[in-house]
C-alpha cells in the first residue's frame, strides 16, 4: 500500500514538473519582447516589444532615406544641388530582419521548434540600402548640365574675301562625371540606425565631380586639316522661294556644311539626305514632276546637290 502511495507521489511531482515546464516553455516562447541584446545596424532593441521595434524601425528607415544631399562644385558659381537620398532614388529596407521577427511572433511549428528559433534567434542585423540610379541621373540631365555649365561649342573655320583663313575656337562645358559621383554617393551613405531619425537637419555635403567636354570639332581638328585657301565658290539664288523651300533647302544645305573630302573619298548626295531627313525633316513644298510644279515633300533639296555639283565641276573632281 505504501508502495503504491508512494509511485502516486512520484507520477503526480512528475507530471506537476512537466505542467510547469510546459507553462515556462509556453510563456518564454510567447514573448511579445525580442531576446535580449539584438542589434539591427547599431540599433539596440533588445527586451523590447517586436511591435514596437517594427513600427519605429519603419520611421528610422524613412530618416534615413530622407537625409539630404547637397553637391557642390566651383563651376557651380556659389549654386548647390540638394536632394534627398529617396529623391536619388535611393531606398532602405531591412527585410530579413522583418521576416525573422514575424516568424518569431506567428507561433508556427512545434513548441520546441518555437523555443529553439527564439533561442537561437540572430543577434546581429544589417539594413540594406537598394539604389535606383537612373532617378538620379534623371533629376541631374542633360537640361540640368546645359543650363548650369552651358554647351561645347564647335570650332569655327572662315576664310576673308582676300583669302585669309581664320579660326575661332571652340568652346568647353562641363559635364558630370557620373561614375565617380556613384562612387563618391554610394561610400556616404549612412546606415546607422542608431542616430537615425535624432539628428535633424543633418546633410551629406559631396563635390560634385566633373569632366571638361570639348566638341567634335576643335581648333587643332581643324588646323589639322591643313585648308590654307578658298579653291573655288560657287552659289545659287533662294530667289522667292516660300517657307516651306528655305526650309528644306537650309536643311539639306546644314547637313554638308563643314563636310570634308579627302583623297578617295565620295560625296554621296543620297547620304545628304538621309542625314537631314533624320536631323530636321522636310516640309512640303513645289517640286517637278513631269515639267510641272506639284506640291510634294523636300522641295528644294535638289537646289543643293545642283550648287554642290557646279563646284566640283569648277574644281575639277571626278563625276561617279
Amino acid at each position: 500500500m505504501k508502495k503504491i502511495h508512494l509511485g502516486l507521489i512520484i507520477v503526480s511531482s512528475l507530471v506537476l514538473v512537466l505542467s510547469v515546464g510546459f507553462g515556462m516553455l509556453t510563456l518564454y516562447v510567447n514573448q511579445k519582447e525580442l531576446p535580449e541584446g539584438v542589434i539591427v545596424s547599431g540599433w539596440d532593441v533588445g527586451g523590447r516589444p517586436a511591435d514596437e521595434v517594427l513600427a519605429e524601425l519603419d520611421q528610422r528607415l524613412a530618416a534615413l532615406a530622407g537625409t539630404k544631399v547637397k553637391l557642390q562644385a566651383a563651376m557651380l558659381k556659389g549654386k548647390t544641388e540638394t536632394f534627398t537620398l529617396k529623391e536619388a532614388g535611393v531606398r532602405y529596407d531591412a527585410e530579413s530582419f522583418r521576416e525573422a521577427v514575424s516568424k518569431l511572433q506567428d507561433n508556427s511549428g512545434t513548441l520546441w521548434e518555437q523555443m529553439w528559433f527564439r533561442r537561437n534567434f540572430r543577434s546581429e542585423w544589417e539594413i540594406s540600402a537598394a539604389w535606383n540610379r537612373d532617378l538620379l541621373k534623371k533629376r541631374l540631365n542633360e537640361e540640368w548640365e546645359k543650363e548650369r555649365f552651358g554647351e561645347p561649342v564647335n570650332a569655327v573655320r572662315s576664310i576673308s574675301e582676300d583669302d585669309i583663313v581664320r579660326y575661332m575656337p571652340e568652346k568647353t562645358a562641363y559635364r558630370i562625371d557620373w561614375a565617380m559621383l556613384y562612387d563618391r554617393l554610394g561610400a556616404a551613405l549612412p546606415g546607422d540606425l542608431s542616430a537615425a531619425g535624432k539628428q535633424a537637419g543633418t546633410e551629406l555635403v559631396l563635390e560634385l565631380p566633373l569632366n571638361l567636354e570639348k566638341p567634335p570639332v576643335t581648333l587643332e581638328s581643324l588646323q589639322a586639316e591643313g585648308i590654307a585657301r578658298k579653291i573655288v565658290e560657287f552659289s545659287t539664288s533662294l530667289g522667292a522661294s516660300g517657307p516651306g523651300r528655305v526650309h528644306n533647302v537650309t536643311a539639306a544645305a546644314k547637313a554638308v556644311d563643314g563636310m570634308i573630302l579627302k583623297p578617295g573619298d565620295e560625296f554621296n548626295y543620297a547620304h545628304v539626305i538621309d542625314t537631314a531627313k533624320k536631323e530636321y525633316g522636310f516640309k512640303e513644298a513645289p517640286v517637278i514632276v513631269n515639267g510641272k510644279l506639284v506640291p510634294g515633300i523636300g522641295g528644294g533639296i535638289c537646289q543643293v546637290s545642283s550648287t554642290v555639283y557646279h563646284a566640283a565641276l569648277m574644281i575639277g573632281l571626278d563625276i561617279t
